[in-house]
């Protein structure tokens, strides 16, 4: 109610825009990794819904300005008309709620429909749901997804901007059909938001229709393509969609575009274009980190992860160990991390840029392994072995071809010279939708200002470092220096490399009992809580680093860390869901750069990370020489 009485009592009424086309992939999928239910649903579901928005989107475009003349002349519907909508209005507010049990509703809904083409939404679900082999599992007797299915409407509003131009306003909702997780049918729905803007004379909607392809074709063109951008540090990439529509350049650069186009036709030097309501809109499952495109797939190993990480120390797990910890350059470095010696942070970055395993310093490159990269990369030492706009460079990220299909002109610097790269500090890329641009004039007849919103707009939005990308990704390191030393209690707990001391949390030092299952989640979770705020209180510059941390880098449900148990002794044990014991080399805290979410290996979003090394696993190399590290907690009182 607060939201309708808003629009009554505003002087700008606005017309809304539809979601414009984005495209989808159209490849078969992939088989050989392990079938994972809850990952393929969240998968199926998005890419069904983009396939239902595209389907309709292409129906409703072409409506989205029309005319008085265009509708009687094309019968387009059998109800919707200008009078018709004046008679709705009539004398009372300009917006109007259609109720849902109304003639109205009907009549609208009705004339709605017939845009709709539910073959072409079949026919695309045919070739972008049901052959693809990733989603076989979830589908019913194999059938497309949609064959039952109808568009009914779940909202309806008119809107009367000025004399004789009527915007109606809409949403829809459609069901479809599944496999649920015991293999039974289950419904789910999907919506669409659009509107359709009525004018008297055809000529007014052909020059809205004309002024929206201009700004489109604008806003792909080769000077505005690649000109979208935000800057930030930060790997959250969650809060980072947040932000986008206030921090990016969007919004100043839609201005420019909308004053270039009016610029272009002297019929309308009377229109202003006004951002107040842009919004830029993306999703997690809509961003791609500027990684080598190796590292961003699924391998075959029951324990690759969707969200591939590579730890410093190891690639799916660490491929280093306590055990490790003899007389040489691997003690040495791990003697300097200990006594937080810059030494062990210079000797580790140094080594992660280098390209082959010669020993450089205390340690040698078989123990870290950086992520892997483009030609160029390994030829020039001053692109950062974490993020570079080399990335793509065979083309197939899914996201990224998405982009260029409807924005041909979106590309990424390909200078190899740093200083010459538009894209040297590229962190990642968004494919984004940005809506509320809209065009304004002032009525000749009510001498009201009335707002008319464009259609949406797909863009490609860049996420590009504040500094040199090569100073992200040191200040990145050494934030999870900082942390791990403080988390393995080599600061206060007077841990060493046989045993190591972690500290209870603070706000669960009085509950937690001994020989009792604890959540892993729940206590390391606070553990990094804890140790993240003592970290930061030391330097708060570490803050924007330390958004992300895992148990173990194990994503194999069957090896997943679940519960956590405290001996009487004090010493710490790992249990799966179903509470059998877990040899401890499972237990590999680790930390992503990217993330989705603040705790767990699935939340870490491509393969830039750091992680410690874990015990050696006897089951596997029962006659590996060296030291097996314990692991204890440490009361604060103790």
């Amino acid at each position: 109610m607060k939201k309708l009485l808003s629009i009554l009592a505003a002087t700008t009424m606005v017309v809304s825009a539809p979601l414009s086309v984005v495209a989808c992939g159209d490849e078969g999928g992939k088989i050989g990794k392990e079938f994972d239910f809850d990952e393929t649903k969240i998968d199926f579901m998005r890419d069904i819904t983009q396939v239902y928005q595209n389907s309709l989107s292409k129906d409703y475009e072409k409506y989205f300005f029309t005319s008085q003349e265009d509708i009687e002349d094309d019968k387009i519907f059998d109800n919707i008309s200008t009078s018709y909508l004046d008679g709705i209005i009539e004398s009372g507010p300009p917006v109007k709620v259609i109720e849902r049990d109304s003639k109205e509703f009907e009549e609208i809904s009705k004339d709605l429909k017939k845009v709709v083409s539910l073959e072409n939404l079949k026919k695309s679900a045919d070739s972008q749901i049901v052959k693809n082999v990733n989603y076989r599992p979830l589908l019913v007797d194999g059938k497309n997804p949609f064959a039952n299915s109808e568009i009914d409407f779940e909202s309806i509003s008119v809107l009367k901007l000025d004399q004789d131009l009527f915007s109606i306003q809409f949403k829809t909702e459609s069901s479809y059909v599944l496999k649920d997780k015991t293999g039974e049918e289950a419904y789910e729905t999907v919506n669409y938001m659009s509107s359709i803007t009525i004018f008297k004379e055809r000529d007014a909607a052909e020059e809205m229709k004309e002024i929206a392809e201009k700004i489109d074709d604008e806003v792909n063109s080769k000077a505005y393509a690649n000109s979208f951008n935000f800057e930030s540090d930060s790997g959250q990439v969650q809060e980072n969609v947040k932000i986008i529509s206030k921090s990016s350049n969007v919004g100043t650069k839609f201005v420019e575009v909308g004053e270039k186009v009016k610029k272009s036709n002297q019929n309308w030097k009377d229109y202003t274009f006004k951002t107040d309501s842009l919004k830029v809109e993306s999703g997690i499952e809509k961003f791609v980190p500027a990684i080598s495109e190796k590292l961003l797939h699924d391998d075959d190993s029951k324990f690759s992860s969707r969200f591939h990480k590579i730890q410093a120390f190891g690639d799916y797990h660490t491929n280093t160990t306590w055990a490790d910890m003899n007389e040489g350059p691997w003690r040495d470095f791990w003697d300097n991390f200990a006594d937080n010696n810059s030494v062990a942070l210079d000797d580790f970055l140094e080594i992660y840029q280098i390209k082959d395993h010669r020993p450089v310093n205390k340690i040698t490159s078989n123990f870290i392994n950086p992520p892997v990269n483009a030609k160029i990369i390994d030829t020039n030492a001053e692109w950062t072995r974490s993020f570079n706009p080399f990335f793509n460079s065979d083309n197939k990220n899914p996201i990224i071809s998405s982009i260029t299909k409807k924005t041909p002109n979106f590309a990424f610097s390909q200078a190899t010279d740093l200083k010459q790269n538009t894209d040297a500090k590229l962190l990642g890329v968004f494919q984004s939708e940005v809506s509320g641009f809209s065009l304004q004039y002032k009525s000749k007849i009510t001498s009201q200002t009335v707002s008319i919103e464009m259609p949406k707009i797909q863009i490609g939005l860049r996420q590009n470092a504040t500094k040199a990308t090569m100073e992200v990704q040191k200040e990145f390191f050494a934030a999870q220096f900082a942390f791990f030393q403080e988390f393995y209690g080599l600061n206060d707990n007077k841990s060493n490399f046989e045993t190591f001391y972690f500290s209870i949390p603070e706000k669960l030092e009085s509950e937690i009992q001994t020989d009792k299952f604890y959540e892993a989640e729940e206590l390391l979770s606070a553990m990094f809580d804890d140790v993240k705020a003592k970290v930061i209180a030391k330097n708060p510059e570490h803050e924007k680093y330390l958004n992300h941390f895992a148990g173990s880098s194990i994503l194999d449900k069957k090896s997943q860390l679940e519960y956590i148990k405290i001996s009487k002794n004090l010493d710490l044990s790992f249990y799966t869901s179903e509470k059998q014991p877990m040899n401890d080399w499972f237990f590999s805290p680790n930390a992503s750069f990217f993330s989705k979410g603040s705790y767990g290996t699935a939340n870490g979003v491509g393969r830039i990370g750091f992680s410690m090394p874990t015990n050696i696993d006897p089951s596997i190399w029962p006659d590996y020489p060296g030291s097996k590290a314990k692991y204890k907690v440490k009361y604060k009182e103790s």
